[in-house]
């Protein structure tokens, strides 16, 4: 059975009011708000870009109840509001979303899409992935280098698509200790902290922006039983296991 594969949304998709066009669904829209840090030292201009693009991540489930459903692709973009539109936007467009885009804040969308391009499918199975995708989270008073986990779980006999989230370090690393179960279709304000990293005199110069936390979402604890599966090794990732462990974890009403 094919695997599922990560997707690079085309510029010009409309995001904004729900899955695109050939998606079945919107599993997160996060929109960039400032709310802590050197916000009284931060210049406009600089906040303004800070909060300008937002990420999108869709799914799209494939299949049927006679023949069993699966996770057929990820995909993923930035996007910018055009109008009353959200509009997937790249270096190399589409012309009305770049036009929208103050010429100093291209330089940012292009930093934006290349750490875009670092996210990746660790693990997978007909009806699972996992998207690891780099990010800055705050974490006890720093910034510090994370990914986000994005777990997708397909239920092969009806289709219905599940999320979990949790931060972890880019290498190996332990099971978390505890994941989000993330709402259907999530948009939610990724609150941003903001810290000056340089100063010359009293003026900032430099600047670092840091979620807050991950997606919101129910927080559920790993037990010790299934911890082993949500473990990164140093080496490929038991898919199997990874998804036996997150399906253990989904409540049992669902």
């Amino acid at each position: 059975m094919p695997l599922p594969g990560l997707v690079h949304l085309s510029p010009g998709v409309e995001v904004g009011q729900g899955p695109p066009n050939g998606w079945d669904a919107r599993v997160v829209r996060s929109v960039p708000r400032l709310a802590s840090g050197d916000l009284g030292d931060l210049p406009r201009s600089a906040a303004a870009t800070a909060t300008r693009f937002r990420t999108v991540i869709v799914a799209d489930v494939a299949g049927s109840s006679r023949s069993g459903y699966r996770l057929a692709r990820v995909g993923v973009g930035n996007a910018v509001p055009v109008g009353d539109r959200e509009l997937v936007v790249t270096p190399g467009g589409p012309d009305e979303a770049l036009d929208a885009i103050p010429l100093v804040d291209r330089v940012v969308l292009i930093a934006a899409e290349a750490k875009l391009g670092e996210g990746s499918i660790a693990a997978r199975t007909p009806t699972f992935a996992l998207f690891r995708t780099p990010t800055v989270l705050a974490v006890d008073g720093e910034h510090r280098d994370l990914d986000l986990c994005y777990a997708l779980l397909v239920d092969p006999e009806t289709g219905a698509l599940d999320t979990f989230c949790w931060p972890a370090p880019p290498g190996p690393s332990p099971a978390p200790g505890s994941i989000l179960l993330l709402p259907p279709d999530l948009t939610f304000d990724a609150t941003l902290d903001a810290r000056a990293t340089r100063r010359i005199g009293p003026l900032a110069v430099s600047w670092s922006f840091a979620l807050d936390g991950p997606p919101p979402g129910l927080r559920v604890e790993v037990p010790p039983a299934v911890a082993p599966g949500l473990a990164r090794p140093d080496g490929p990732i038991d898919a199997r296991a990874m998804e036996w462990a997150l399906r253990a974890l989904l409540p049992a009403s669902r």
